[in-house]
């Protein structure tokens, strides 16, 4: 399997993410099937792919997750720096890992952004702490 993620370890409450998403997306493609209009999962699940929302933001994107604080008038920041694993199609909102406070929140929008060192350092930081040294692919 590629890993094209520059983490060299992930936290665990994103780790919980990875198969849901790797199976979810990995039968979206309709090339090299049994059908040329039907994807594999389409014929499964019965519902049609959705490409345009499904993969817009690809897996654990670093965005910038708008929040909407109540009060709307406190010094409170209008976007949160997160990691999208997940993204709700039926709701339309996103979950997102915040990697100030290492939980996952719900959001209605988010902007994605490149990633940076500052990024990376603790979000491994977040994984060494939860006794996560290193990310294994077979």
């Amino acid at each position: 399997m590629f890993n094209s993620l520059p983490y060299q370890a992930l936290p665990i409450k994103l780790l919980n993410y990875i198969v849901p998403e790797v199976t979810r997306k990995f039968y979206i493609p309709r090339t090299g099937g049994i059908s040329a209009y039907y994807s594999p999962r389409e014929i499964v699940t019965g519902r049609k792919s959705n490409y345009k929302k499904e993969c817009l933001i690809p897996f654990l994107s670093y965005v910038l997750a708008h929040d909407e604080p109540s009060p709307s008038s406190s010094q409170a920041p209008r976007a949160i720096d997160c990691m999208c694993p997940a993204v709700h199609l039926a709701q339309g909102g996103h979950e997102c890992y915040n990697i100030g406070t290492s939980k996952i929140i719900n959001t209605r929008r988010v902007n994605i952004a490149p990633i940076t060192e500052a990024i990376i350092a603790p979000v491994e930081a977040a994984s060494h702490a939860d006794k996560m040294e290193k990310l294994h692919f077979f």
